[in-house]
């Protein structure tokens, strides 16, 4: 607060074997001493992340558990705890992902069929807080489908817990059972790991074998000596540097493709490479102030991961004067393959942002019907008909913080049109989709999950890029 901080941002994690509620109300307690002594410098606020303790395979609480219900419950009472506070934003983990991640974090080699059955129900590479109830139903599923409900319903129920009651003689039988992962040797001695469990049960200090002794762990061992201490390197002096330029002088709108294996790189790894890139070609790139400086960069609309796009748009600002073919001559060559500069356009530099820009989305993918008999093409047609001539188009999902939400994207939907069905039931479909002032607009997926729900018949979504980005006229 005397540096001129006014917010903090603390993790806490519940669940810990031999926590009691009296230590979950202790984090309330910690954020109420925190702003009492921060209250004479003025108002302090505080972002907390409270997770879930999911335990991890080679270590001493491999054999712990808490079920479902006790996170909630002591979500719960944290709740109620913290809204006596004022100034705080709380992030609870949800329970159903920490129990899916107990599941996979400690399960045997059925495992894979379960993580492939959950991707292709729409579960890979999601994020869960973008839609929590359709990412649980297809782990739920996939599990299911296993045969390993049951063994799932028991880590729900905590059934692997080893609780305090337990005494030295019932957890050293129960440490003794094979567990998935025993023939991957860690260095970590299994017996040991009890040892330290039982040790964690009792709340034994243990000292740090780096200078207190050893605790003949299995990791150093008779090879290697004991206490074995590797001391940091030396820490290099500290040599001025100039902030970069961030003068705005000039600005240029790129057209450019992302193809090939270049899809399988996220919107953020895309900046992080196009960075790089500008630094190695030497160009004059305009810098946004402050401690991280970062190239003045915009990209229009992020591709979705996995996606190919053959008409983006990118802006950059440089501190001079620039000709766009320069420009493109001297960065094309510090791109990957699959990279492709299309075109180079100056720009008013403050004039409306890229994304204010945007007009529309020009998508292309297939629709393979999945059972039964392929659609005909006067169903096909009559699809097409009743969902252009709809009113509305309701789409159910959630929030980020996992708020069931209702949204009518009819309004998105400009037009839809395809070829004839091919042989084997394909086709291939076109979408143009708006866009609004806040970036939103139409996704493929949701035409696939309307056109099969008047169709009646479930389809996959392959084939999936976007052909253009169309900008506003001028």
């Amino acid at each position: 607060m005397e540096n001129g901080y006014r917010k903090l941002k603390l993790y806490f994690m519940i669940g810990l074997p031999g926590e009691t509620d009296s230590d979950v109300l202790g984090i309330a307690d910690t954020c109420q001493a925190l702003q009492s002594q921060c209250s004479d410098l003025g108002r302090l606020e505080l972002n907390l992340t409270i997770s879930n303790f999911t335990p991890k395979p080679h270590t001493p609480f491999q054999w712990h558990s808490v079920s479902t219900d006790e996170f909630r419950r002591r979500q719960e009472l944290l709740r109620r705890a913290l809204r006596q506070l004022r100034g705080l934003k709380t992030n609870f983990s949800d329970v159903r992902l920490s129990a899916v991640e107990d599941f996979v974090g400690r399960g045997d080699r059925r495992l894979s069929a379960v993580i492939e059955a959950a991707w292709r129900a729409g579960a890979g590479l999601d994020a869960w807080f973008e839609s929590a109830e359709r990412s649980y139903a297809a782990w739920t599923g996939a599990i299911e489908a296993a045969g390993l409900g049951g063994r799932y319903r028991q880590l729900e129920l905590g059934a692997w817990s080893a609780v305090e009651a337990m005494d030295a003689a019932d957890l050293d039988t129960f440490c003794e059972q094979s567990l998935p992962w025993d023939h991957i040797d860690s260095g970590l001695d299994k017996r040991w790991l009890a040892e330290d469990l039982q040790r964690a049960l009792a709340a034994t200090v243990v000292p740090d074998c780096s200078f207190d002794g050893c605790s003949s762990c299995g990791v150093c061992g008779p090879e290697l000596g004991h206490n074995v201490v590797i001391p940091p390197p030396a820490i290099p002096a500290a040599l001025p540097q100039r902030a970069p330029a961030s003068e705005r002088v000039d600005r240029l709108r790129i057209g450019f493709a992302k193809t090939g294996s270049l899809a399988l790189i996220s919107h953020l790894d895309t900046l992080r490479m196009l960075e790089r890139a500008l630094r190695r070609s030497g160009l004059p790139v305009s810098f946004t102030g402050g401690f991280h400086p970062l190239p003045r960069l915009q990209l229009a609309l992020p591709l979705p991961l996995g996606v190919e796009g053959s008409g983006e748009w990118l802006d950059l600002e440089f501190t001079e004067q620039v000709d766009p073919g320069l420009v493109r001559s001297r960065l094309q060559p510090e791109l990957p393959a699959g990279f492709q500069l299309l075109s180079a356009i100056r720009v008013e530099v403050f004039g409306v942002s890229l994304s204010q820009e945007l007009a529309s989305a020009h998508w292309q993918f297939v629709l393979q019907p999945q059972a039964g008999a392929p659609p005909t093409p006067e169903q096909w047609q009559q699809a097409r008909a009743s969902l252009l001539a709809a009113e509305t188009l309701t789409w159910n999902d959630t929030d980020k913080k996992g708020r069931p939400r209702s949204r009518d994207c009819r309004p998105f939907l400009l037009d839809l049109q395809w070829a004839e069905p091919q042989s084997d039931g394909s086709l291939l479909c076109t979408l143009w989709a708006a866009i609004d002032a806040a970036g939103r607009s139409l996704r493929p997926e949701q035409v696939q999950h309307w056109l099969a729900e008047r169709l009646g018949q479930s389809l996959a979504l392959s084939g999936l890029r976007r052909k253009d980005l169309v900008l506003k006229p001028c």
